[in-house]
């Protein structure tokens, strides 16, 4: 039991790491996890892919309308680009 424990932290760890390198926001969003609780990523990234993929739905159909409503689309393009927003 400890041996599988101690093999997941360092996958974990290995994880972890390789985010790092990257250069994404990665360290954004953990030293968040830290402030606020220990699933803090756990309980935000379901929250963020639900509202990215409804954005995404909901520009396609907006698309599809003819004609455009180049508003609404705009609208959307902020909302999508606040969920991604990392300020």
């Amino acid at each position: 039991m400890a041996a599988n424990r101690e093999a997941l932290n360092k996958q974990l760890q290995q994880v972890v790491n390789s985010l790092k390198e990257q250069g994404n926001q990665f360290e954004i969003v953990h030293s968040l996890k830290e402030a606020n609780s220990p699933f803090f990523l756990a309980e935000i990234l379901p929250l963020f892919c639900q509202d990215v993929q409804t954005t995404l739905r909901d520009l396609s159909r907006t698309l599809e309308k003819e004609p455009v409503n180049y508003y609404d689309m705009e609208e959307l393009y902020f909302k999508l680009r606040g969920c991604t927003s990392s300020q």
